[in-house]
């Protein structure tokens, strides 16, 4: 028996593939600085009868930019010196600048004076690993490999970090978190005599509730204890992400996908698609049809063409996609569209892929960073159709919010058992953590206690 080694080509990638898959990945804010860059970089490529909005800063084609024609009549149509006379409001260009579009660019934005030139690039690696709660859960070391970066570097890119609003972000563990916000206070002179010691060297037996043990080492009262656990709540926040999210800076978020109830059934609009018509520069259809032009000056303008073109097939092609995915997954999905979360189906998107007759990496980045606004007008991201944790998350959160006295984690399972979701304790507590609640130690009574100790 013979062994021979036989050439085997491989398939390449047609560059119209190449595009049409980096174009699907792509956001809607994401989209937009795409398509500012091949309209400054390409002359062949035109939008047709387009322009900014001078209100909301939208890229947009036609007469009417279709973000604010949903948005306050106020503003339809409204030009730089389109103001009505005597409407008594003084409108400020300025003022409809957005703010830092994300809590990565906000930080990257407060770190900015204190970094070198060269540090910029690890400096946005960081804030981009930081978890949904402001947390960095990846160690340094290995991160500053990922980054290329040296140790010492990322540790005081670290420490740059964590000295920028909301106080406590970028901490290691929440430990840490509540430890920074704590040096804060006492830089403010509003601390508690006994917290920082006692979240220092007691955090296991304060998250128990152990008081007594706690007070027995520190060689004061239970009263005293609980008083710091107080000032805890009151005063400081685990999840230090919450606080952008929570506040004026937070940004709006632009739906990719709008989901309309509609005789019985359901609608999909696309924004990005009514508001970007591309067309080849006619110019340039001219001067190649030309006999006079150099062959030189020909090929140059074949080339820009070509790409026009290829980038226009690319666009249509993530539209296409984008309607036939959403097609189906509102058809797996009807009840939570029409019900709510409670009633969302356990899909992975293998199975959506499959169905369609798609590729699991297709669906994965027609999905990626982008946000669908469903019948109830909340604007969710599309990985939530995926999400199979998301009712019992949503149950957690209602029993907690509705509960009388703080309950265990053991307590809610039990609970989530007996209205047919039954999950372990550690698997309530991950979800309840997601979700950026307190253990029951750490909270505070429900309403319904307060209201009671009211009375």
């Amino acid at each position: 028996m013979s062994m021979r080694l036989e050439p085997r080509t491989r398939p390449e990638a047609r560059p119209q593939t190449v595009l049409a898959s980096k174009i699907l990945q792509l956001n809607s804010l994401e989209l937009e600085r795409a398509i500012a860059q091949e309209l400054a970089e390409n002359p062949a490529l035109e939008l047709v009868e387009g322009g900014r909005c001078q209100v909301c800063g939208a890229l947009f084609s036609g007469d009417r930019c279709p973000l604010c024609a949903r948005g306050d009549d106020r503003y339809l149509d409204r030009s730089w010196e389109g103001l009505e006379e005597g409407s008594g409001e003084a409108w400020d260009p300025i003022s409809q600048a957005s703010s830092p579009s994300s809590l990565a660019d906000y930080l990257l934005m407060q770190m900015g004076p204190r970094l070198r030139p060269q540090e910029l690039a690890v400096a946005n690696y960081l804030v981009e690993s930081l978890d949904d709660h402001g947390l960095l859960s990846i160690d340094l070391e290995e991160l500053a490999r990922l980054a290329g970066s040296s140790l010492e570097q990322m540790e005081r890119l670290l420490s740059i970090l964590q000295e920028q609003e909301p106080i406590g972000i970028g901490a290691r563990s929440v430990k840490e978190c509540l430890l920074i916000q704590i040096r804060y206070l006492e830089e403010q002179g509003r601390s508690q005599p006994w917290v920082r010691e006692i979240i220092e060297r007691h955090w296991e037996n304060l998250g128990r509730g152990r008081f007594e043990e706690i007070a027995e080492v520190l060689g004061i009262t239970t009263e005293e204890v609980e008083e710091a656990l107080g000032f805890i709540r009151d005063n400081l926040n685990p999840y230090p992400a919450q606080a952008y999210h929570s506040s004026d800076r937070s940004p709006y978020i632009r739906p990719d996908v709008i989901i309309q109830a509609h005789e019985g059934g359901f609608i999909i609009e696309i924004p990005e698609e009514e508001r970007y018509r591309f067309r080849v520069n006619p110019l340039y259809q001219e001067l190649l049809a030309k006999r006079a032009t150099k062959e030189e000056e020909r090929e140059h303008l074949r080339e820009y063409m070509a790409r026009a073109r290829l980038f226009i097939s690319s666009f249509e092609q993530r539209w296409k996609t984008l309607r036939r995915i959403m097609t189906t997954l509102i058809e797996e999905q009807r009840e939570f569209l029409e019900r709510g979360v409670r009633h969302l189906k356990p899909l992975t998107r293998a199975e959506l892929a499959q169905s369609l007759g798609l590729h699991e990496s297709t669906i994965s980045r027609a999905m990626a960073q982008k946000y669908a606004q469903i019948p109830q007008g909340q604007i969710v991201p599309l990985a939530d159709f995926f999400d199979a944790s998301l009712p019992a998350k949503d149950l957690i959160k209602t029993l907690i919010s509705q509960e009388e006295k703080p309950l265990s984690d053991g307590q809610i399972a039990k609970e989530l058992t007996r209205r047919g979701l039954p999950l372990a304790r550690r698997t309530v507590a991950k979800y309840r953590e997601a979700l950026g609640i307190l253990p029951a130690n750490l909270r505070r009574p429900g309403r319904k206690a307060r209201d009671g100790e009211d009375k």
